[in-house]
């Protein structure tokens, strides 16, 4: 998913979801992750040399407000009947920009409150 994401967005169909962490062993940046929900020992290891060395907290939750934000316009837009390659037009630019991308998310709500089509009327009759 994350390589198809990343092609719509133009930068290719790449995942950095495999890119390898040298801290630990070049062990590929997923499974460090998996590990992490599976309480392996890899995770019980990562807090010696502290998570701040492989995770930037800060930026983590950047980006996951940022996707939000990314899934807030797409389905603000959807709602408003645009076409997909027009929304994909908006994101590309600013897909790695939170302010900008969090705008848009911001203006499509807008949109979406503004053409009323938002409301528990407007969805009974699907």
């Amino acid at each position: 998913m994350d390589k198809m994401i990343n092609d719509a967005l133009g930068n290719g169909h790449i995942s950095h979801l495999a890119d390898k962490i040298p801290l630990i062993n070049n062990e590929p940046f997923i499974n460090a992750l998996h590990a992490l929900t599976h309480g392996n020992p890899i995770s019980v290891r990562m807090f010696g040399f502290g998570l701040n060395k492989i995770f930037q907290t800060n930026m983590l939750l950047l980006r996951a407000e940022l996707e939000l934000n990314w899934f807030r316009v797409l389905l603000y837009r959807r709602v408003l009947g645009e076409d997909l390659c027009d929304i994909w037009s908006i994101l590309k630019p600013i897909n790695n920009q939170p302010e900008a991308m969090r705008s848009a998310a911001v203006k499509a709500a807008e949109d979406v409150k503004i053409a009323n089509v938002a409301t528990p009327e407007a969805f009974q009759s699907v």
